[in-house]
């Protein structure tokens, strides 16, 4: 369904069932990469049920789910929630480009080695491209403006936890 309305933010103006979007609250920056799991919109409103995939900010539990919902129109108000695709709000070049290093991810590897969701922990090379979780490290033009970013504080994960996924 398309959103007119000033808290959705991607190419389209659609949000789709089953994708990944970051997710905002009175912030500049995200507090949750989130999967939307329904879509219950009608002519007046904008609501989705949404389920926590990475955690950014301590308020936000991994794999819980909540339910967020808007008049429709372009306004602000205190405690915005704002809905963003992940491959247009990027500090850095998309990983959605095909590459023979890009591999999919294990979901457990991701938690026990990449330590999704424990703050400086959690390793600075876990992105969240268009298929899912994905390790930058082996790409060297991600890698570079990544290892930038952690050096001049813009990042909380800041982990380096191993040489590379699939490597």
């Amino acid at each position: 369904m398309k959103h007119d309305h000033n808290q959705i933010l991607t190419r389209t103006g659609e949000i789709h069932v089953g994708k990944f979007y970051a997710y905002y609250e009175d912030s500049t920056r995200p507090i949750a990469m989130v999967e939307v799991l329904e879509d219950n919109s009608d002519a007046e409103m904008i609501a989705f049920k949404l389920k926590v995939s990475r955690p950014l900010h301590e308020a936000m539990k991994q794999d819980s789910e909540f339910k967020c919902s808007a008049r429709r129109g372009h306004y602000h108000y205190p405690g915005m929630w704002l809905l963003k695709d992940p491959s247009i709000i990027n500090m850095m070049p998309s990983m959605s480009e095909p590459s023979d290093k890009q591999v999919e991810m294990d979901m457990t590897y991701i938690k026990d080695v990449c330590k999704i969701g424990q703050g400086a922990s959690c390793c600075r090379y876990l992105t969240m491209g268009a298929k899912g979780f994905e390790c930058a490290k082996l790409e060297d033009k991600f890698k570079v403006s990544i290892d930038e970013r952690v050096e001049t504080g813009q990042m909380v994960s800041a982990g380096n936890n191993c040489e590379g996924y699939g490597k």
